[in-house]
């Protein structure tokens, strides 16, 4: 996944943290290449996101995917999927929206501390 497609992820988890819509996830995941199913599997594994249940019924009914750490771990890995990069876009993006600035999850990506 590269930094365009990861921004476009972040920005729609950020829409769908404040008005779910389980068919726009299974929408998205045809054209990305599953990406949004690897995002919906980690993501219904945090305790900040919520949506906890539609997003593991998500990931369940992905084809690709199945719901065991090994599945996602690989499933990751192929898309290049960076937990802690993405958990920051999508948090930027939630918060900027909650505080009335648009913010976009590629500055949040651009303002990242370096990694040490």
């Amino acid at each position: 996944m590269n930094e365009q497609e990861s921004v476009a992820l972040a920005q729609f988890c950020a829409d769908q943290y404040y008005v779910f819509d389980a068919r726009a996830w299974h929408r998205r995941s045809k054209y990305d290449c599953n990406a949004s199913t690897v995002a919906a599997m980690y993501l219904s594994m945090t305790s900040w996101y919520g949506h906890e249940d539609e997003l593991e019924r998500i990931a369940a009914d992905a084809r690709a995917l199945h719901a065991s750490g090994e599945e996602f771990r690989r499933a990751a890995q192929t898309s290049h999927f960076d937990p802690g990069l993405f958990s920051s876009m999508v948090r930027s993006e939630i918060a900027a929206r909650q505080a009335g600035r648009p913010l976009s999850a590629k500055a949040a990506h651009e303002n990242r501390p370096a990694a040490p």
